[in-house]
């Protein structure tokens, strides 16, 4: 599961580069470009600078990660998740 990057053992420095990397790309790009990503992909892209702002400043995920999250453990057929209790 892509959530799966939340357990990383990168150090915290080098998660804190690669977002500062993000936030700089991000600001770069002109509105026009920004209109021309493919809906997935900005997605994508959101959703990278969400982990990578939990795990550099400790920042609330949003509550349809949480979601995600526990969506994937309580559901046996998701590969590698915990079965469903009770």
């Amino acid at each position: 599961m892509i959530t799966d990057f939340l357990k990383t053992k990168r150090p915290k420095l080098h998660l804190k580069i690669a977002l500062d990397i993000l936030k700089d790309f991000k600001e770069c790009e002109s509105k026009q470009e920004w209109l021309v990503i493919p809906f997935e992909a900005w997605c994508k892209l959101e959703q990278l600078e969400e982990y990578l702002e939990h795990l550099v400043h400790g920042k609330e995920l949003e509550d349809d990660t949480k979601r995600y999250i526990k969506k994937g453990q309580d559901n046996p057929e998701v590969p590698g998740t915990k079965e469903k209790d009770g």
